[in-house]
């Protein structure tokens, strides 16, 4: 469980990481003190209670981190109706931060539909439309239950983003060499194509560390323990993200297979 303001505790760490050994408890404080796990929640109990762009802004002044974006390139998401923001996801965090902010900034109502677990960030909490995934038959509800409320939200004239690769962008067995984000998710692109809705393509540039990448040639969950980490290794960094023009959904219409329709 949570306790107070941390985001995560030390016996949540110890059975995420399987440290079910003698001494485990031990090994997952050290742990969570090298991978800054200790700072994240140090930092987040100072920017708890802040809400939209404060927060936003806050969080991304002290990671000191900053984006570029051109201005004409903002004048493309549509002031009113649904749409759909597809983006890739090289940092698996902080592109979802800058990504919100951006979008609240011109419609309050844009919401991200992203893992469960990022509801747990109070701030957050109402950005998110909740999915899994990782999930399994026994999570497959909650995630369902996300969809729904995805498909009622842009029914009712809201907008949304995605990350249609469901997972931070690394080396992965696919048709792109090197970093790039896994093959995006065929039940994710079925659900924006069915949504009859316009599309707006987002890419952010960069990647995150070397190393992180080689622990995940070692262990995927290598990787996914580094991820928190990765926060705090890009001081300075201006992240550069790039917006195409809205696709409509005639134009979408020429792109029958599903795996063009991704591309």
């Amino acid at each position: 469980m949570i306790t107070g303001a941390k985001l995560v505790d030390s016996e949540e760490f110890r059975k995420a990481a399987k440290l079910y050994i003698i001494g485990g408890r031990g090994i997952a404080k050290l742990l969570m003190a090298i991978l800054k796990i200790n700072k994240i929640n140090n930092e987040y109990a100072k920017i708890k209670d802040l809400r939209g762009a404060e927060f936003f802004n806050s969080l991304l002044g002290k990671l000191e981190i900053k984006y570029e974006i051109s201005p004409e390139e903002l004048k493309r998401i549509p002031k009113e109706g649904p749409f759909i923001v597809v983006a890739n996801h090289p940092y698996g965090g902080i592109d979802g931060v800058i990504l919100l902010k951006i979008l609240q900034e011109i419609r309050p109502d844009f919401k991200m539909m992203a893992n469960f677990l990022l509801r747990r960030i109070e701030p957050l909490k109402e950005s998110i439309i909740p999915v899994d995934p990782f999930e399994g038959d026994s999570q497959a509800s909650a995630s369902l239950a996300g969809i729904k409320y995805a498909i009622k939200h842009l029914n009712d004239g809201y907008s949304m983003g995605i990350f249609p690769a469901g997972e931070v962008s690394t080396y992965y067995n696919n048709e792109s060499p090197g970093v790039a984000d896994k093959q995006w998710s065929e039940s994710i692109l079925k659900f924006v194509k069915r949504a009859q809705v316009p599309i707006i393509p987002v890419y952010f540039k960069g990647t995150n560390s070397k190393l992180f990448h080689i622990l995940g040639l070692i262990h995927p969950s290598l990787r996914t323990i580094k991820l928190p980490s990765e926060l705090f290794n890009k001081k300075n960094k201006v992240v550069k993200v790039r917006m195409g023009f809205p696709i409509s959904v005639e134009e979408q219409k020429e792109f029958s297979d599903i795996a063009r329709f991704g591309r």
